[in-house]
């Protein structure tokens, strides 16, 4: 896989830890789960005779604040526990080359749209994207909040395709917040990959991804 865009939708607004959501939470552990399938799996073995030089496998996490918040903090360890080195960088320090060799590249819900805009759109690397003012400068939803994406309460999300990565093994129904909260969703292209929407609303995308 050349290029993921993937979006991982979230709640706007809860006083817990800094911008990290209960949600968030759930649903960055679903999205989380690509991470370990790109960057620990598909790699060939060398022919015989061949030099084996191993390399530890890096994510950049892009980030709206140095040092990291502790939500941001959350998303490096689980980053960590997938095998991955993470390198860190600030929303407006970010430029395309950093991601140059790098196994994913996920951009926090910490960023602000305005620092990072279309300057990860085409790298070539599997991106996972939290921030959904992203989501039309990734080219994944058209730009119109309530129109294109929006977001409405709710509790659950109902998996469409269990066998995919960032379904992170789960299946039918799930409870991803202990009360109701808003939950952001989209309306991606039918080229996309739609994991889970919400349950209530099965047209709402709330975790989908583009391949290619």
């Amino acid at each position: 896989m050349s290029s993921t865009q993937i979006s991982s939708f979230y709640q706007r607004r809860m006083a817990s830890i800094g911008r990290f959501k209960k949600s968030q939470a759930a649903h960055l552990l679903l999205a989380l789960a690509l991470a370990t399938s790109c960057a620990n799996g598909g790699s060939g073995s060398p022919s015989e005779g061949a030099l084996s030089v191993a390399v530890e496998p890096t994510a950049l996490l892009i980030v709206g604040a140095t040092p990291p918040t502790a939500a941001d903090r959350v998303i490096e360890d689980r980053l960590n526990s997938s095998g991955l080195r993470v390198l860190i960088v600030k929303d407006s320090a970010f430029v395309a080359r950093d991601a140059a060799g790098k196994k994913l590249v996920v951009i926090s819900e910490s960023t602000l749209s305005s620092e990072v805009g279309s300057r990860v759109a085409g790298v070539d690397v599997p991106v996972l994207v939290a921030e959904p003012a992203l989501y039309d400068d990734m080219g994944m939803t058209g730009p119109t909040w309530m129109v294109n994406y929006g977001d409405a309460s709710g509790r659950e999300l109902a998996i469409n395709m269990p066998g995919h990565p960032l379904a992170a093994g789960l299946s039918g129904t799930i409870v991803v917040t202990s009360a109701s909260n808003k939950h952001v969703w989209g309306s991606p292209a039918a080229s996309a990959h739609v994991v889970a929407s919400l349950a209530k609303a099965p047209s709402r995308a709330a975790i989908f991804a583009y391949e290619s």
